[in-house]
């Protein structure tokens, strides 16, 4: 049977974190998507050094537009 890969959703938080590193552990490659909005950009640096120190690519999904379209 061959490596598997997963999407995984990243916070930058702890639980994220280790579900990310358990994954790895196991020999699956992850791929992770991250989603910020305007009122939190404050986990942006914990999310790039997840992705940093496990060698795992982050998509980034900005969800600003949707946001405003709603508040205005």
């Amino acid at each position: 049977m061959g490596k598997g890969k997963v999407l995984t959703l990243l916070s930058g938080g702890l639980d994220s974190t280790l579900a990310i590193k358990i994954v790895l552990d196991q020999g699956v490659d992850v791929e992770t998507v991250s989603f910020t909005t305007p009122f939190c950009l404050c986990d942006k640096c914990a999310v790039d050094s997840v992705g940093e120190r496990y060698g795992i690519k982050i998509h980034r999904v900005f969800l600003g537009q949707e946001f405003y379209a709603r508040a205005f």
